[in-house]
């Protein structure tokens, strides 16, 4: 059992971050904190664009509203395989939890969606001592507005994609947290 959980823990350290949102983010009111996050965040975007030859900050809201609605496709053929391609190991175990015992998922998924924008953007080191890229973590969080099918009244949603430095493709952001 222990080698299983060690070995787990190997395979899933190199594909998602120890971060999921920034903690120190948006702190206080005022606009002094407000300056300091929309600094960081272009701060990141810009270490981003520098680090990754496909990386458009101005297509990204549209790429990541295409990657959520792979994700629902996915989700609903039952398909493991893009499933572990389109999201981050934790989050696949949830989801592949509650596909194994049939129960529904912890957020509510949505078919319509009528606008994505990037909010915030982080850039994380898992080790302090290391800059090797494997240990880089690039974290952008996307506001999408859906339209909820019941209500029909706009609904907002805070979904988190993030990347490591050493990833080669686009086709690398995982979904790491979905509101």
């Amino acid at each position: 059992m222990k080698k299983a959980v060690k070995e787990a823990e190997r395979i899933s350290s190199k594909i998602s971050s120890p971060m999921i949102l920034d903690p120190y983010g948006s702190q206080g009111s005022g606009i002094m904190p407000y300056l300091k996050d929309a600094l960081r965040t272009r701060t990141a975007l810009n270490q981003a664009e520098s680090c990754f030859i496909d990386f458009k900050r101005s297509q990204f809201p549209l790429f990541a509203k295409d990657r959520y609605f792979e994700f629902v496709e996915a989700y609903n053929r039952k398909d493991k395989v893009d499933l572990i391609r389109l999201l981050s190991v934790p989050l696949y175990d949830i989801v592949k939890a509650c596909l194994k015992d049939n129960k529904p998922l912890p957020f509510k998924l949505y078919k319509e969606m009528t606008d994505a924008q990037m909010v915030q953007a982080r850039v994380y080191y898992q080790k302090e001592i290391s800059l090797q890229s494997q240990y880089i973590w690039y974290q952008i969080t996307v506001k999408f507005n859906f339209i909820d099918p019941e209500t029909k009244k706009d609904v907002v949603k805070y979904n988190v994609l993030e990347r490591r430095e050493s990833d080669s493709s686009e086709k690398d952001w995982r979904i790491c947290k979905l509101d």
